[in-house]
């Protein structure tokens, strides 16, 4: 193949890139396995190392793999003895608690600042504070608010060697709220020459959070700030921070096409400039709060509305671009930009490596969490720095190479990255919406997540996206209203429903249908004008329904079941139009996604595009809905938090007395509570846990809405189960018992009459949702 820049992924973590030279020898010395899973852009997949024909795996390696090949037992099995296993143990490396303990909080300054801003200036030449200075600006806050700065002295913490406190915890009360404006915070340090100190947010859960920063030196540190809490002041020096940045790879586990959202920053109504500062925050929220506690990863998870999977399909994901709008309007990025071109980003402030060691101990201090990245395209004028073209992505990864990153632009991108080397940054290509023209960005730095968007509003948004789609009203107070009523017959005349789920329609009411939909179009004159019956309107059945985007220059494109080709894609007025939409026998899915043109200039070009304003869904049930037939697909595990639990118990029984008995080889003596705590790190997820596996359906001898249905889950071999399925509305449901008492409930979403779409959760001594995923079953 003699290609370059591969990359493996080993034990949960990314490494690369690597030349074709590179792999072969890895392949052959047994750093890459025959089932090691191995990336290039050429092949667009991970795939195992086996599949490449030139390598070479040693006869020893081979059957170090043969044996780790797991067969895969179902059911409660693939819990207890699949799901989790007891993994290589460590003993000299215990796990932290990440908390500081702190003195009680002594009062430096108390000072009121107007609603027109100002100086708060600590002058107490006895403090350790003495300097301190943060400059409020004018419409930071609407009203005139009282300050108070105290500080607390670190007794003690669990975040490890790197973490040095060169100052006592400040505190700064001033309510809590954002401001609508960045304040800067001057604070003097005293640090060497072969030093590096950041400021971090220490938040009430015990995490620490880098704050943006302007400039460093060795006597003061200053830093842009919307909001105040604890702040510490950290250093290491720096010859610890280059030997952590030469260490091969430093991995937070995200990964683009996994843990980022579904869909492209293509911007919305709401946000027509893109929302990659809300994509990536909250993205970066949702992974550190919600999937690395064993809940469903982001891009699975809001892909269509938890509707029908459609991974190669974003406009019916509005959910998450009405939840990335909300974060974005409410994160003041124009603010950031504002005071991200009048401070930071300039080299006479922070060199370059300054800012890669800034990501580096960020990464270091958060145990490699993601973090936020701000990037600007910046440029001499007058010998003055000119910040243009702001951006926002996600770095998950490092090395002493550059900075592996997730962009909004490139959802499923693997492979890009902000290079390095040594000293400079290099120059990495995109846009600041995904459509709009490709700069080239220059200029980097640390952005918090909660430096633009308060984490409690995070978690409400979050919750909000959990509901229906017709339940809930996120991003309603910015996105225009769109209309969807369809018409339907009842007691012999036509009525609009609005944004209804399922429409139910009769054949012999068919032709009175027709009828009655002439004389409201009748009585309709304003929709007359917008409406074109179509020519087979007498022979095929059709749903009419009213459509409206909800303010001038919208559009509409309409979709059929499974299909990403429009039958409607129109410019409508505001007012609205009659869309005449074509079903079948049985159910047919309708997808109706609402957009707005925006048109704008740069450099000289005008630009004109969609922006997103919702995405509806409703089904029609023609006549009766006959699923008799032979159903094949697959179920995968996504949440599995209960059965992690139940199965660490019985881990735990098993881990105690590997860990004693280590302890007692390497001569070490532990306490239970450090016992325990190595004992549950040891607990790991099996890789496979979460691999598709293979389910048929055949149904047969419907009776009303239940049929006889024998179902067969193949694992490592075949399992049959007959039972019986019903139909409850556009729901079909059944469920199984296997023989080792474990239950598993299917209920599958009647998409169409060739699809099923739902969800199951598996049920064992009593609990519910023990482990649950999603699967999708065609008609064959």
């Amino acid at each position: 193949m003699m290609l370059t820049n591969w990359y493996i992924y080993v034990n949960g973590q990314t490494y690369g890139p690597y030349d074709w030279q590179q792999m072969l020898d890895m392949s052959q010395s047994g750093h890459i396995l025959a089932e090691t899973f191995v990336y290039h852009d050429q092949i667009g997949k991970w795939v195992e190392a086996q599949s490449i024909q030139e390598f070479v795996f040693t006869k020893s390696v081979q059957s170090i793999a043969q044996k780790r090949r797991k067969k895969r037992p179902v059911l409660l099995s693939l819990i207890i003895i699949g799901i989790l296993i007891v993994g290589f143990i460590v003993i000299s490396s215990l796990s932290q608690d990440h908390s500081i303990q702190l003195s009680r909080g002594k009062s430096v300054l108390k000072e009121t600042i107007a609603q027109n801003g100002g100086t708060l200036i600590v002058d107490d030449m006895e403090s350790e504070l003495h300097g301190l200075e943060i400059i409020v600006p004018d419409g930071a806050y609407d009203v005139d608010l009282a300050f108070e700065i105290s500080t607390k002295e670190v007794k003690g913490h669990e975040f490890g060697e790197s973490f040095n406190p060169i100052l006592p915890v400040i505190h700064v009360d001033n309510g809590g709220d954002m401001a609508s404006e960045f304040m800067t915070m001057r604070i003097p340090i005293s640090i060497t020459d072969d030093e590096f100190a950041m400021a971090c947010y220490y938040n009430a859960d015990g995490s620490l959070e880098p704050i943006p920063m302007i400039s460093l030196s060795n006597d003061e540190i200053v830093l842009g700030l919307s909001h105040f809490s604890d702040i510490v002041i950290t250093s290491l020096r720096k010859a610890l921070l280059e030997e952590y940045i030469m260490d091969p790879i430093h991995d937070s586990g995200y990964r683009p096409g996994v843990d980022n959202w579904s869909f492209t920053n293509y911007g919305s109504a709401a946000s027509d400039g893109g929302m990659c500062a809300g994509m990536t925050l909250s993205s970066i929220y949702y992974y550190k709060n919600h999937a690395k506690n064993g809940e469903v990863p982001l891009h699975s998870y809001m892909d269509n509305n938890h509707y029908l999977s459609t991974p190669d399909w974003w406009k019916d994901d509005s959910m998450g671009i009405r939840l990335t709008s909300v974060v974005q309007n409410g994160c003041n990025w124009d603010g950031y930009d504002d005071w991200t071109a009048k401070y930071a980003h300039h080299t006479e402030l922070l060199s370059d490596k300054t800012i890669f060691y800034h990501f580096a101990y960020t990464f270091l201090l958060s145990d490699g969490d993601p973090q936020g990245v701000s990037l600007f395209v910046r440029s001499l004028e007058d010998n003055k720095a000119q910040i243009t073209a702001g951006h926002a992505i996600v770095a998950y990864a490092m090395d002493s190479t550059g900075i592996y990153v997730c962009d909004p632009n490139y959802p499923e991108a693997m492979s890009l990255k902000i290079p390095f080397d040594g000293e400079h940054f290099g120059i990495y290509d995109t846009a600041s919406v995904a459509d709009g023209p490709s700069r080239q960005y220059n200029s980097f730095s640390v952005l918090g997540t909660s430096s633009l968007y308060p984490t409690e509003k995070m978690e409400e948004l979050f919750k909000e996206i959990k509901k229906e789609f017709y339940e809930s009203t996120i991003g309603d107070a910015l996105f225009p209203n769109p209309i969807f009523r369809p018409l339907i017959l009842e007691d012999d005349e036509i009525i609009e429903v609005e944004n209804v789920e399922l429409v139910q329609m009769s054949p012999e009411d068919s032709a009175k249908y027709k009828r009655k939909i002439q004389e409201y179009m009748e009585q309709k004159n304003w929709l007359q004008s917008w409406s074109k019956r179509p020519d087979d309107w007498a022979r095929k059945q059709y749903l009419v329904a009213i459509m409206a985007p909800g303010t001038d220059h919208g559009a509409l494109e309409i979709y059929l079941n499974n299909s990403k080709t429009a039958i409607y894609d129109i410019g409508i007025p505001q007012t609205g139009m009659l869309a005449y939409i074509p079903i079948e026998n049985g159910r047919t899915n309708i997808g109706a996604y609402f957009s707005k043109e925006f048109t704008y200039i740069e450099n000289n070009q005008t630009w004109k595009s969609l922006r997103a304003i919702d995405y509806y869904r409703t089904d029609v049930l023609f006549g009766e809905l006959d699923l008799s037939g032979t159903w094949k697909g697959e179920f995968q595990i996504q949440n599995y938090e209960k059965a992690m639990d139940f199965a660490e118990k019985i881990g735990m029984q098993i881990s105690r007395l590997i860990v004693k008995g280590l302890a007692g080889i390497f001569g070490q003596e532990l306490t239970d509570e450090e016992v325990d705590e190595i004992a549950r790190e040891s607990i790991e997820v099996n890789d496979e846990l979460t691999d598709p596996m293979q389910i048929k359906l055949i149904l047969s001898n419907k009776q009303g809405q239940v049929y006889d249905a024998l179902v067969e889950v193949e694992t490592d071999e075949i399992y049959e189960y007959n039972v019986k399925a019903e139909l409850f509305g556009d729901q079909l449901e059944f469920a199984i018992t296997h023989e080792d008492g474990t239950d598993m409930i299917f209920k599958y979403y009647v998409y169409n009459n060739e699809l099923l779409s739902g969800e199951f959760e598996m049920r064992y001594a009593g609990i519910a949702n023990f482990i649950s995923g999603i699967s999708e079953l065609t008609k064959q």
